[in-house]
Parts: structure tokens; sequence; C-alpha cells
């Protein structure tokens, strides 16, 4: 997922629907109505749920022009 690389938020698990995915692989895509379980550093945290609620329409707002 590479959340922990540019914010330094871990994704512990992700639930889809009745599945739960515990230790989600790198390269897992997120969709629509999944349930994140996360840790790290409030602001990735912060800057993450911006994401997810589109409130980032770009992501150099968040990560910068090396994006």
């Amino acid at each position: 997922l590479g959340l922990d690389v540019n914010m330094g938020v871990f994704v512990l698990a992700i639930r889809r629907g009745a599945k739960v995915m515990i230790g989600p692989k790198d390269d897992e895509r997120i969709f629509d109505g999944d349930i994140l379980i996360v840790r790290g550093p409030i602001d990735g945290l912060n800057d993450l749920s911006r994401i997810a609620s589109g409130e980032v329409k770009d992501l150099r707002e968040v990560f910068g022009d090396e994006f």
C-alpha cells in the first residue's frame, strides 16, 4: 500500500464485507467501502483521513512535488 513509506501509517488489517485481511500485502488495493485498521503518527492518520474523504484532490498537497 505504500502508506508506511509516504506517511508513516501502517495498515494492520482491511475489512472488506465479511472478509478480513490481516497484514495486507504492499500491492493490495483499497476499495470504496473498505474499513482500514491502521496505526501511525497523528499527522499521517490525519493525512490519510483527508485523502480517503476526498478532501485532498492532488496528492502533492500531502506528499509534495516528489510524489
